[in-house]
Parts: C-alpha cells; structure tokens; sequence
C-alpha cells in the first residue's frame, strides 16, 4: 500500500499535466483560427509573427508592414494606443480602413514581450455601412422635413425615396399606401444612369399573394416586421417566382429576374426593394424598417401641409367673393362715428 499512493499521485499528476499542456495547445490555436488578422508587429511597424488565416491573409495581400495593410500613418496612430491604459475613459476604439482588403476594423493593441506590439482586428465592415445608411437617411429627413411645403406642390416624394433606397445597392423598388379600399397603390421604380424610371400607377388588392403584403403577416422580432427572401443557386426561378408571387405589373415593369427582396410596413405605407447588390444581410433589415418608418412620417407630413394649402385656397376664394359682394362704394353717413 505505501507504495500505491505515491504511484497513484504520480499518475494523477502526470494527467493533470497531459491535459493541462493540451488546453495551453488549444489556447494556442485561437489567434490561428480566428476569421480576423491577429499578429505580432514591431515598433516600426514590421509584422513579426502571425499564424493561420492571419498568415495566409498576409500572404494573399503580400502584407509585411503594417502601413501596407492600413497606409503609412496608421503605425504611429496604432503605437499610440498601444501605449494608452485600456480602462482610460477618454480611449475612443480604434477604426482602421483597409484599401487592398476593401474592409473597416476596429483595432485592439497591447504592448508585449520584448516590446512589441499584439495587435487584434475586428471586420466592422456591415456596421459602417449602415453608420453610412443611416446618416443619409437622417439627411434625407431633414431635408424632406426643410422642404415640406414645396414637396407639398410637387408631391414628388416617393420619387426622392425610390432614389435614397436605389443608392443602398437596389436594383429596383416599389412604393405604396394602403387606399380606402384596403388595397395598396404606389409606384414602382428603377435606376437609369441620368435618375429615376417611374412606373404608372400600381394597384395591388388585399387579396393578393404578392410579397408586397408579407411584412404585414410576418411575425415580429426586435428587427420590426421585416419580411425578405433569396433565391439559392440551385433554385430555378420559375420556383422561386411561385413561391413569391410578385405582383404582375410591378415584374413586367422592372423587366429583371428577381432574386432576392426586403418588404417593410408601417401604417398605411408599404415598401419592397427588389436585388440588394450582394445579397441581403441583417443590416438591411435596420436600414428598411428606418426608411419605411421615415416614409410613413414625411407621408403625413405632407398630407398635413397639402390639407393646410387647400384650406388657405378656400379662405383666399372665400375671402375674394366676400369683396365681390360687397358694394364698392360705401355711402358716408354724416353724424356717425364709427
């Protein structure tokens, strides 16, 4: 027995190590697998050690200094960082653009061993762009709301959101309001390389199965009611189009194959945006419901300063007959002081 002990606490010690040594294994696998650049560089930019898709990353871009992934002044920007203590309130996070990736990151840095630099990369491509998505937008509202009273005359302003959606990468959109009926009626709407075709008026009835009434029978999540679909590759169109059976005239006046759609509503107003360059991704389904919740709100607007217009006409005609009424010489009447 007294030689059993130690044997067994040897072993169990021995274990303890085995699987000690391959968690530190695993560990050390992360930086390699990670889908974002994670490297070592020096302090004059010089990247010194990367492993995995990092290295194979470096080696597609021909990448060996970091001013060749992000330009020549990003190195003292990213030392500058490094050097900044993480908890200090003022450390705005770090947001590099990379011309030869195509690509936003956001960068986190940590001075080292031996003074170097561990430097790690976030993509943040899908979140500037919809920063950029939402800032047009937000400019589009302000402009609408500036101008309300000239939109009121021309009444154009489905034509100004077909060319804010069109900007997002679509190849063509359908813009509606719910009528008296039940039905929605609006105009659909596709690019040409000096502004806008406009189609004649559509008018799609409550009955219909067309995917401009998805959203409204979609089921909610924290996105809104956001309905959108994609044909796969494998997918015939004829399928797909039957699956997703696209009102008629809106097809036979965009003239393209439609392989992939996003439909919001809000109120009485309904849209659909027809072949997002790309693909639809999450963030799209941000920019419509924002889009859509603007359209509704400018729509009223509008109606609101349309309502205003035709009462001040009625008044001013009001007013021009009671002149005409009104005898245009007024007899004096002496003694009376009024």
């Amino acid at each position: 027995v007294p030689y059993i002990v130690p044997l067994f606490v040897q072993g169990f010690a021995k274990a303890s190590l085995r699987f000690k040594t391959n968690d530190i294994e695993l560990l050390c696998q992360l930086p390699a697998e990670r889908k974002d650049p994670a490297f070592v560089m020096d302090r004059h930019g010089r990247i010194v050690a990367s492993e995995g898709n990092t290295k194979r990353f470096f080696k597609r871009y021909n990448v060996q200094k970091i001013d060749e992934l992000f330009g020549g002044h990003e190195v003292k920007t990213i030392l500058g960082s490094a050097e900044r203590t993480p908890d200090d309130p003022s450390l705005e996070p770090l947001e590099l653009y990379s011309e030869i990736a195509g690509k936003w990151y956001q960068a986190k840095t940590r001075v080292g061993a031996g003074n170097h630099i561990l430097v790690w990369l976030d993509e943040i491509s899908s979140r500037k762009a919809k920063d950029v998505s939402l800032s047009a937008i937000r400019r589009f509202s302000r402009e609408v709301v500036n101008a309300i009273n000239e939109l009121a005359v021309k009444n154009d302003i489905y034509d100004r959101l077909a060319l804010l959606i069109l900007r997002e990468g679509y190849q063509g959109v359908f813009i509606t309001r719910e009528d008296e009926e039940g039905n929605l009626s609006g105009y659909a709407f596709k690019s040409k390389p000096d502004g806008l075709i406009k189609s004649k008026l559509i008018q799609v009835p409550e009955n219909s199965s067309a995917p401009i009434w998805a959203s409204r029978k979609a089921e909610c999540d924290i996105n809104g009611c956001v309905a959108s679909a994609t044909k796969a590759q494998s997918m015939p169109q004829a399928e797909f189009e039957n699956k997703h059976p696209f009102d008629e005239s809106v097809k036979a006046f965009l003239g393209f194959a439609i392989t992939n759609y996003i439909n919001y509503a809000e109120g009485d107003v309904s849209i659909i945006a027809f072949n997002k360059q790309g693909g639809i991704k999450k963030i799209d389904s941000d920019v419509i419901n924002t889009v859509v919740n603007t359209a509704r709100s400018v729509t009223h607007l509008i109606d609101l300063a349309i309502g205003n217009n035709r009462m001040l006409s009625a008044l001013e005609v009001a007013e021009e007959v009671q002149q005409n009424l009104l005898p245009k010489n007024v007899p004096a009447i002496s003694s009376l002081d009024i």
